[in-house]
């Protein structure tokens, strides 16, 4: 006995000494406040000897001293499985399930085990807690109802079996009759014990392939290995601690050596091989980024996997860890035993990163060890019955899903009523919720429950659900038809086999039909998993007779779109089509495009090939793949350009799959300068989708600035500059392509005429969310409209990179369409025209016109372009998530129905419209989305995150509108003018979106509990009144009623809510416990459904309400805006999108009637243009614009440091001119010393802005301003509020712009006149109740480089662009308001932009880059870094200076305002800021900035200076969003002078000029600058070359060696001649060769029949613009004394004087309004003007029909055209097609290379020039004779154009060496000895001139001949 007391004695006290007690440590860490499980192990613990003495003696089996695992012996284990969902941090509110029973685990031979869970108790959680992560205590529980819980745990109580050696699980066979859910969730017990103790198949050491199994002592620590589990086959850490050897009883016996080891095992479950997850996303449909853009990571590589361990299925958006901890006793490797094993683990789901919000479920299983004993005899584990013949390994299996469990209507569960009784309810619950003024949250979330309730029913059921309540018939009445309408828009949604068969069937047999057909088709295809009975069924309804018929001819493309996309869904992303479903759909589809199909067929094949992106294997059926049998039609040079541009388009989807196949293919088109331009630019866009390498676009640009096509050069280089400027979130390593490969591209900037493709982003990283759109314009030379455009809106949502919207079209011939719109009548026939002209009398004498233009085209006859009107077509397309839906083409004959009035569906609808026929309603159902990713939790419970949505559109139209005179009137005549249109009526759109996501645990389908989240946006809104435009007054008047009660116009709620729903038995009173819990608004008999709303408790302690509200007294109309959301804790740390896991959300949206609320609120709008002469023009600029005062002088004083401090000693001190001239410096302490310069001061316009007096065209006297009046008033109840306004802009000067706006607001109060008091005269306090705002902004921009002296240019360097010496951009933004715009309250900015001083030292000195550039160009290479780096210090302006200036009268708050924005940025760049005390001098009222931006345009330096201090910001960062968006960014003189007026469409005013200058220079109107001297001989200088010959300019100088010129203008059977005298300005003015006394300060207006009236130029001021008093507002105004009264008489005055202004310009709108439309008798149309100011300045040439305008002034010629001229034009001037590269054309269109034999081909030699300048040459074509191409034969040849010869009089003065082309006659035409003899020069040039060249010669080409 002593022996064994000391025995037990030792083994308690060793055993003292092994209990863990160490609070640090990760295992088996006895904390009894942790938990109520540690509590539990504490109390089984036993502490000392006692205490095991006295459990020994009551026979309790202690797991620490149990045996190890081994065949014949029982373990008992207690098991705890918790999930809960919640927002932590948010909120304590959780949701989840709780799994608690006994483990019975028996061991038998070979390791086979058997288990079974006894003692199962099912809990639901649905409560708060403080700590989710920690299993939950016993009154937090709610243990299921017995109805509820007795069904699940008869199917967990069934054993499993499996196989067990050495810790690892497999071989798992469960029975036949397991659910699979009872299954994953013995699996997730079983997987407790995995565990990998000798750390086999370490990755870490490959080569060492486990722990030596004899010696734990060698026991490896730490180790990482692969374990195939529920979740997949997942990477595994292991962290492993060993103590001390320990002797412990074992079955009571002679005690062992054990050891302890404590395992903390931790794993990511999204880092799998292979991971368990399934995923379903309807509509919404993208492709996951592969390359994402990581701003701190943009120039590392993404590591790629190692081979064999790829990372499959990892989301972004979701991270799974999990950490197990064992407790396990062993003696060695092979002896163990699991003691215990808790399980932590969380999901995280972050659908807008780490800091946008996060939802969060917990997992917890605890895994106890209760006993372990031999197995005894009568508790053994029966063994499965019928088992699963395969074995399973741990992997988690996801349920199928429970919609139907019956296939016949024998075996429905639902009766057929009980069907349509629920289909019934949600549908009145829709119909319920679509109310006349706004739609409820309810009917979307009702369309989403309808949407699942069809989704679980059966095929038959489906089928009598749609008959009974879907199926349309012909005697239906319109309630009945909406209900049926809501049934088939949500049967659409359903997306299974017998859903698509309803819907083709009803439209095989015509029951949908038309435009209804179309959507349902284009819904269809838009299925996420299209099965391949789905393919079958659409593509017998595209093959069948119904499609087969012309009028249906939409629906049938539709349908094969719809068949492409399915295809595309189901073969290329979801692989379910076996290859020979491949093969037989891409053969169907491959018919489509045969030689004998039309190609209207053909396209639309096309389409539906590329949305099918399938590649036709090779198959004896099918010698070639698709890609070949597309490349057949791109290559096919005879195939209409537009088929060939769709074919390449049709491979967008196969690029990536063959991306090298499909970059050799169009490579070659793509780079062949001669292919038509959008069939490169087709190429190019397929090719950039393929995301190609550096390599590959580097080729691309190779030789771009040398390519002849600027269409192309535009869009690739637009493409490339927007992809660098707006990276896309998933496309970052295409941005880095471009990025370089625009390092060696020389920047273009081209005018909207050219094509281009525009790109913006937006991309919020941490949140994994991007917006991007896309803009695609292709222009072509012959027209001004362009012939194809796209506009792209995609996103980037959850790192998936998704297509949203795609909407394009494609068009021919827009020109003449626009025209016939236009009221341009179509061209006829020369002959038929000459007819009109002499009203059909051939024989009548020419006219002078009709003689001179025949004898043109006699002499030099050009060749016309053809407009091609008969190919006029237009078809546009959407696409919808990278699928092309709907397409839809007009030809020819539609168009021109239509431009015609002769169609009779436009008749019926415009007779519908004017007769306010059957009003127009539209209600459209549909699914924005729904989408579910399923993921396994460590419990074996599924975990789900799913989303729905849908949305309802309403609108409701009621009313009329007419048109004066009628559209198809307007069509029907010829030149008819549209004069008035009146619209009134009723408009009610309304709209509602909810959405509903979940993330569920479910438990069977029984019990789900979990997170979710509603969020709905209502918005609607009921506008009544009318509208009026009255067309030829360009007067637009509309009347709106203002609401009469309360509206809501827009609504948008969120609700995060935990929830619990148990299905499967009636509800009780019982199941609702907490007065906290709702139930929901589903109602079913046998569900229960809670729900709690998320508070956000923990984020703040209530929700922030805020309330603004506007015009309630002002306006007479209020509008409220309500919010309430709970704030986030800290706005810095987390974005903005968690503000919807942070709680409720609401913002309303409310309009009421106000104070004095008005009936009708009255808007008119008058547009005008003014012409005004030169003295009009300056009194308008010095008064309303008040130019003047844009002086070198600052407004405020200049003040001096030497000066003194007395600051009234300052005010009026003069200083020298030479402090003008000080730069800023930016560390300059003399900061006040710098000033503006004049920006139109005369001193000014002698240097800056002066010509040189060779090359400048004095410009007219005739100056447009465009003006906007603006009259807002309210009508009804006293006083009746009023707002007019005027917009100015000035625009006259081609570097000076300037826009004023002013606006007034009164209110006005009507009494009765005492005199007339039956009449009403209005009364208003202009003291008071009138506000004004008046703001001016002008700004200059540095002249023109060309037009600059040499002396005022930078030194040149030789292929380098001229800049000027000291450019400068002068800007004034002036504003003043109150009760006057002359003495209230006044704000002025005033700035330059220059080259800093940085700048201007570095261009003097020889810089390191500025020699090596020197270096590059010598060598010809002009686009290296250096020369790039000199470029930007030439070019770049990078500093600014900037005063801004305050009168005394303006708000303290607007100040205050300023300086505490000053002192917050101070507060934020405080490490950058230096300040220092204001001195004595410092400007009162005035704030002096100074900027400058640092060369690497990252880093900014400004300086400040106030009243109060000087405040210097040193090397300011600029945000990287700043940086891309170009907003702060040096000035580029050549970029920005080529946008400015280079793109014309943007300009504003028309730039399409044309000028011929004195000194022989020649600008044409592609701005191509070439020399070339007229002779004395006509020149065309521009003609228009189109068959409708509208005008034809000539030239010619005076006498040799002048350079006065004479022009001719033909328009209009009118001759009109200027004719300069040569000794005096004076210019001699011909009208059809009749002199004109046209006396200065006169215009002379030409009409039809020849009548000619002189009419002198209005002096008159203009109206409103000139009534301002003459005074200088920048003045400062004197101090009012306000002592006695509210405003002095002064502001009384002025505000009464501008009221006058005010007064007028009403009565100039209202009699524009009231004014009668007057029936005048026809007058005569004028067919030009010339208006003749002073002498010296331009005369200018007007004709309004033809839009063209010349202008010359004796020397100089200007000619300014419309941009329907574009690609119609020959000429001198240049064929006007926006390309430069083939700039010189000649008459017949023919392409010289050189100026002078350009100029010479337009040279009109008649024998009248021959006799004044007989020695001028003339162009001849060059003959070669006797040429040997062979030695067998000789030939003779001639020149392809002709080229300059002196006449045979006359002897060569000046000639150049030039080459010139030869063409070879052909042999058979040899025998003649000239054969080119007896032809004219158009038939030599169309007859040789289009052939390829035999070969090429040098000759001497006449420029001067003489005597």
């Amino acid at each position: 006995m002593k022996q064994l007391a000391l025995l037990l004695v030792g083994v308690a006290l060793s055993y003292a000494a092994t209990i863990p007690v160490n609070p640090q440590s990760d295992v088996l860490a006895w904390d009894p406040d942790k938990s109520k499980q540690q509590e539990v192990f504490a109390e089984k613990e036993p502490r000392n000897f006692v205490e095991l003495f006295q459990l020994n003696s009551q026979n309790v089996h202690l797991y620490y001293f149990s045996g190890y695992f081994s065949e014949g012996r029982e373990y008992v284990y207690e098991y705890e499985g918790q999930v809960l969902s919640g927002l932590p941090g948010v909120s304590k509110e959780v949701a989840g399930i709780k799994i608690v029973a006994d483990t019975r685990i028996q061991m038998k031979e070979n390791g086979k085990c058997l288990l079974r869970l006894e003692g199962v108790k099912l809990h639901k959680v649905l409560t708060k807690t403080e700590n989710p992560a920690k299993q939950q205590v016993e009154e937090k529980l709610q243990r299921l109802d017995f109805i509820y819980e007795s069904p699940l745990v008869v199917q967990l109580v069934k054993p499993i079996e499996f196989t067990y050696v050495s810790g690892k699980v497999s071989n798992i066979i469960p029975s036949m009759e397991d659910p699979v859910w009872s299954t994953n969730i013995k699996k997730g017990i079983v997987e407790l014990m995995l565990v990998n103790i000798r750390g086999t198949n370490d990755l870490n050491e490959p080569t060492a392939q486990s722990t030596d199994g004899t010696s734990i002592t060698r026991q490896k620590k730490y180790y990482r290995v692969m374990e195939n589990g529920v979740a997949g086959n997942c990477e595994s850490v292991y962290d492993v601690k060993v103590s001390k050897p320990v002797m412990k009883l074992v079955d009571n016996k002679v005690p062992a050596l054990r050891y302890v080891l404590n395992i903390t095992k931790t794993r990511d479950l999204i880092e799998c091989q292979r991971r368990n997850q399934r995923s379903e996303v309807s509509l919404l449909s993208g492709q996951k980024c592969q390359h994402c853009w990581d701003p701190k990571q943009e120039n590392v590589e993404e590591p790629r996997p190692q081979e064999g361990q790829p990372k499959q299925g990892k989301e972004d958006f979701m991270t799974c860890l999990n950490k197990v901890r064992y407790g396990i006793s062993l003696k060695d490797h092979d002896k163990f035993l699991i003691d215990t094993v808790v399980v932590e683990g969380k999901h995280v789901f972050m659908p807008f990163g780490e800091k946008g919000g996060k939802a969060i479920t917990f997992v917890n299983q605890a895994f106890v060890l209760r006993s372990n004993k031999e197995i005894p005899d009568e508790e053994v584990i029966p063994e499965v019955q019928n088992p699963k013949q395969m074995p399973e390994d741990l992997s988690f299996i996801f349920q199928e899903k429970s919609s139907h469990d019956h296939d016949t209507e024998e075996e429905s569960q639902l009766s057929e009523e009980d069907i349509r009784s629920s289909v019934t309810d949600h549908v009145e619950k829709i119909i319920a919720g679509i109310q006349q003024d706004k739609i409820t949250e309810e009917a979307p979330l009702n369309f989403i429950y309808m949407v699942k309730s069809l989704k679980r029913l059966s095929p038959i059921e489906l089928q009598n659900v749609f008959d009974r309540l879907g199926k349309k018939l012909a005697d239906d009445d319109e309630p009945t038809k909406v209900k049926k309408q809501i049934v088939q828009d949500a049967i659409l949604q359903v997306e299974n086999d017998k859903a698509v068969e309803i819907l083709t069937d009803e439209i095989e047999e015509r029951q949908i039909i038309k435009e209804e057909a179309s959507q349902v088709l284009s819904t269809l295809a838009l299925i996420n998993k299209p099965t391949v009975e789905m393919l079958d069924k659409v593509l017998r309804l595209c093959r069948g007779p119904t499609l087969s018929l012309d009028d249906v001819k939409d629906i049938k493309t539709t349908c094969w779109l719809t068949f492409g996309s399915l295809v595309h869904k189901a073969c290329k992303v979801n692989k379910i089509c076996t290859q020979d479903k491949l093969n037989e759909y891409s053969l169907h589809l491959l018919e489509g495009i045969d030689a004998t199909s039309p190609n209207d067929e053909k396209r639309f094949f096309l389409k539906a090939i590329g949305n099918a992106g399938l590649v036709l294997k090779k198959t004896p059926v099918s010698q070639t793949d698709s890609i070949d049998r597309i490349s057949e039609l791109i290559k096919h040079e005879v195939a209409d350009i537009d088929l060939r541009v769709q074919a390449i388009y049709s491979l967008r989807r196969v690029c990536k799959e063959h991306t090298h196949r499909v970059i050799s293919l169009l490579m070659p088109f793509l780079k062949d300068i001669d292919e038509d331009h959008e069939i490169r630019i087709a190429s190019y866009v397929i090719i950039m989708d393929c995301e190609p390498k550096l390599d590959d676009v580097q080729f691309i640009v190779t030789d771009l600035q040398k390519d002849k096509s600027k269409q192309v050069i535009s869009f690739i280089y637009t493409h490339l500059e927007g992809l660098v400027k707006n990276p896309k979130l998933c496309k970052f390593s295409l941005t880095e392509v471009a990025r370089k490969v625009l390092l060696t591209l020389k920047p273009i900037v081209q005018g909207m005429q050219y094509s281009k493709r525009f790109m913006w982003s937006f991309n919020a990283v941490q949140e994994k969310v991007a917006l991007t759109t896309e803009a695609s314009m292709i222009n072509t030379p012959t027209s001004p409209f362009p012939v194809r455009g796209a506009v792209k809106l995609g996103a980037t949502i959850l790192n998936r990179q998704m297509n949203l919207m795609e909407v394009g079209f494609h068009a021919k011939c827009l020109r003449d369409i626009a025209e016939k719109i236009l009221g341009v009548a179509r061209p006829a026939s020369p002959k038929l025209e000459k007819l009109l002209r002499n009203n059909g009398r051939v024989n009548e004498d020419k006219s002078i016109v009709e003689r001179d233009l025949a004898h043109l085209d006699n002499v030099l006859p050009t060749t016309r372009v053809q407009t091609n009107v008969d190919t006029a077509k237009a078809s546009a397309y959407m696409k919808l998530f990278g699928n092309e839906l709907r397409t839809i083409t007009v030809d020819k004959t539609t168009i021109w129905e239509w431009l015609d009035g002769r169609s009779e569906k436009m008749q019926e609808l415009e007779n519908k419209i004017l007769t306010s026929q059957v009003p127009y309603s539209y209600l459209k159902i549909f699914s924005l989305g729904r989408g579910m990713h399923e993921i396994p939790t460590q419990v074996g419970l599924p975990l789900k995150i799913s989303f729905d949505t849908a949305a309802v559109l309403a609108l409701d139209i009621s009313g009329k509108a007419r048109m004066t005179p009628t559209l198809t009137e307007v069509l029907r005549t010829k030149n008819g003018k549209l004069n008035n249109i009146s619209v009134a009526g009723s408009v009610k759109p309304r709209v509602a979106v909810t959405m509903q996501a979940k993330m569920t645990v479910g438990l069977d389908d029984t019990v789900r509990t979990g997170l979710g989240l509603v969020g709905s946006l209502n918005s609607s809104a009921i506008l009544n009144g009318n509208v009026i435009v009255d067309v030829p007054k360009r007067l637009f008047k509309s009347k709106l009623d203002t609401p009469t009660t309360e509206h809501q116009v827009l609504s948008l709620r969120s609700r995060p809510f935990t929830y619990n729903s148990l299905v499967g038995a009636k509800s009780t009173e019982e199941s609702v416990q907490e007065p906290a819990i709702r139930n929901s608004v589903e109602d079913s008999s046998r569900s229960i459904h809670e729900k709690r709303i998320v508070q956000g408790e923990l984020m703040a302690k209530k929700p922030v309400t805020k309330k603004w509200s506007v015009g309630k007294e002002s306006l007479g109309v209020e509008v409220e805006m309500n919010t309430r959301r709970v704030p986030r804790s800290c706005g810095w740390t987390y974005r903005p999108t968690q503000l919807l896991f942070n709680g409720p959300i609401d913002v309303n949206v409310t309009t009421r009637r106000g104070v004095d609320a008005p009936e009708q609120v009255t808007c008119t709008v008058k547009l005008e243009t003014k012409n005004l002469t030169q003295v009009q023009y300056q009194a308008f600029k010095d008064k309303y614009l008040m130019k003047k005062n844009f002086t070198t002088e600052s407004s405020s004083e200049e003040f001096s440091e030497g000066h003194g401090s007395d600051h009234s000693d300052h005010k009026n001190k003069n200083y020298p001119p030479q402090l003008s001239q000080s730069v800023l410096k930016l560390d300059h302490t003399d900061f006040e010393n710098w000033m503006f310069p004049n920006a139109k001061s005369a001193e000014t316009m002698t240097t800056t802005h002066k010509m040189a007096h060779h090359q400048t065209p004095i410009s007219g006297s005739s100056f447009e301003l465009f003006n906007v009046l603006v009259n807002i008033s309210t009508m009804g109840s006293q006083p009746i509020r009023e707002l007019v306004s005027q917009i100015s802009l000035d625009q006259q000067d081609e570097f000076y712009k300037a826009l004023r706006i002013d606006v007034l607001t009164n209110k006005k109060t009507f009494i009765r006149d005492p005199v007339h008091q039956d009449q009403f005269q209005d009364s208003v306090d202009y003291a008071n109740a009138v506000k004004t705002l008046c703001i001016q902004a002008e700004v200059e921009h540095p002249a023109n480089v060309m037009t600059l002296p040499a002396n005022e240019k930078l030194e040149s360097v030789e292929g380098l662009p001229d800049v000027p010496k000291d450019p400068k951009v002068l800007f004034k933004f002036n504003t003043q308001w109150g009760r006057s715009c002359m003495t209230d309250q006044k704000i002025q900015l005033k700035a330059r932009v220059e080259r800093s001083e940085e700048q201007k030292q570095r261009l003097s000195e020889e810089t390191p880059y500025k020699m090596e550039c020197m270096q590059d160009l010598r060598n010809g290479n002009k686009y290296t870094e250096a020369c790039k780096r000199f470029r930007l210090e030439r070019e770049e302006l990078r500093a600014v200076n900037a005063e801004l200036t305050h009168n005394e009268k303006t708000s303290r708050v607007y100040l205050e305002a300023f300086y505490q924005g000053i002192q917050m940025v101070k507060n934020m760049l405080w490490q950058n800021v230096r300040t220092k005390q204001a001195k004595v001098f410092n400007l009162d009222k005035t704030v002096l900035f100074s900027a400058e931006i640092e060369e690497n345009q990252k880093n900014f330096n400004m300086t400040m200076k106030d009243i109060r201090e000087n405040i210097h910001f040193d090397r300011v960062w600029i945000p990287m969003m700043v940086q891309d968006s170009q907003i702060v960014a040096p000035y580029n003189m050549q970029k920005r002078m080529v946008q400015s007026y280079g793109q014309e469409w943007l300009s504003g005013r028309n730039i399409n000029q044309c000028k011929a200058l004195r000194n022989n220079s020649i600008i044409t109107f592609d701005k191509v600058l070439y020399n070339y001297k007229e002779s004395q001989c006509n020149h065309i200088l521009a003609k228009d070359c189109s068959n409708k010959e509208r005008f034809v300019i000539l030239s010619k100088v005076h006498e040799q060696d002048s350079t006065k010129k004479v022009v001719t203008v033909y328009l209009d059977n009118t001759k009109i001649q200027f004719i300069p005298d040569q000794t005096t300005q004076e210019v001699v003015i011909k009208v059809n060769d009749t002199n004109t006394d046209l006396p200065v300060l006169h215009k002379l207006v030409v009409k039809e029949g020849g009548v000619m009236k002189q009419v002198a130029i209005d002096t008159q001021k203009i109206h409103i613009m000139s009534v301002a008093p003459h005074k200088d507002y920048n003045a400062e105004p004197k101090p009012i004394d306000r002592s006695n009264s509210a405003s002095s008489q002064e502001d009384y005055l002025a505000s009464n004087l501008e009221a006058h202004v005010w007064d007028q310009m009403r009565e100039h709108i209202k009699n524009e309004v009231v004014a009668p439309a007057q029936t005048q008798a026809h007058k005569p149309k004028t067919l030009v003007q010339i208006v003749r100011p002073k002498l010296g300045d331009s005369i200018m040439l007007f004709a309004p029909e033809q839009e063209l305008k010349v202008f010359f002034d004796g020397h100089n010629i200007k000619i300014e055209l419309a941009q329907k001229y574009k690609d119609m034009l020959c000429g001198l001037c240049g064929d006007f097609n926006g390309e430069t590269s083939n700039e010189f054309v000649g008459p017949n269109r023919e392409v010289y290379k050189w100026p002078q034999q350009f100029g010479r081909s337009y040279q009109v030699s008649t024998p009248e020039c021959s006799r004044v300048d007989h020695c001028t040459p003339v162009t001849n074509f060059t003959v070669d004779r006797d040429v040997s191409l062979t030695k067998e034969e000789q030939t003779i040849c001639v020149s392809r154009t002709p080229v300059p010869r002196c006449p045979d009089t006359c002897v060569v003065a000046e000639s150049w060496p030039i080459d010139v082309e030869f063409v070879c006659a052909p042999s058979k035409e040899t025998s003649n000895p000239n054969p080119f003899e007896g032809l004219t020069r158009q038939q030599v040039i169309n007859k040789y001139g289009v052939k390829r060249p035999d070969y090429k010669r040098t000759v001497d080409m006449a420029v001067k001949c003489r005597n």
